[in-house]
């Protein structure tokens, strides 16, 4: 299935790839990556997802199960260079969590249909998962998203064609405010580097011998 990520370097929707991933691409997930994903991908009726650019350039991973007939996204990662400020594709998370909706409305049963359940350990992520994703808190590690929020995410994130739209423009608005973030904070420490410098000058001026 084609997917569409931003890059956030050239600021342009670049075509993926979002498929089933298979055992022997656990074996290359090692440096930098937080689950096992090779014992996770042995998990009882386990089916691991994944979402690459190019020639099998990992950049994400999901793994859904049916667990006592619920719908649960057991493990979510993006790959080490797709996580914090500087990442280098934005929405891998966000169409691995709207696939696993879809899986939810095609394998739940019953009243689980639609429905995803997930935990997450971390406060700051169960944050974003709320703000960004629409999830709801269950207690303190167990969230879901509901059958009409994961519409929402499917649409947004599966069911578009690729082009620039508003999502996208208001992302990309984000990047270029933390890029002149930067540079504002480079462009800062330079001036106080030149005014220790100057003022080191003005020491040593002090300090020669009068004579």
């Amino acid at each position: 299935m084609e997917v569409f990520l931003l890059n956030t370097l050239t600021r342009e929707i670049v075509i993926a790839q979002l498929l089933s991933a298979v055992a022997k691409d656990m074996r290359g997930i090692t440096d930098g990556w937080m689950f096992s994903w090779r014992r996770h991908y042995n998990l009882p009726g386990a089916k691991a997802f994944k979402v690459i650019t190019g020639k099998n350039e990992i950049q994400g991973l999901m793994i859904f199960q049916i667990i006592e007939g619920e719908p649960t996204m057991a493990y979510l990662e993006s790959a080490p260079e797709n996580r914090g400020e500087g990442k280098a594709y934005q929405y891998v998370a966000g169409c691995l969590i709207a696939y696993a909706c879809r899986l939810s409305l095609i394998y739940g049963k019953d009243w689980h249909q639609g429905f995803l359940s997930f935990q997450c350990m971390d406060e700051e992520v169960i944050r974003v998962y709320h703000l960004k994703y629409g999830a709801v808190r269950l207690d303190e590690t167990w969230m879901f998203i509901e059958p009409p929020q994961g519409t929402i995410l499917i649409e947004k994130y599966i069911e578009r064609n690729g082009d620039i739209n508003a999502h996208d423009l208001e992302v990309i608005g984000e990047l270029e405010e933390l890029k002149k973030d930067d540079e504002d904070q480079e462009v800062n420490e330079q001036e106080e580097k030149t005014e220790d410098n100057h003022e080191k000058e003005d020491n040593q001026q002090y300090d020669q011998p009068k004579g």
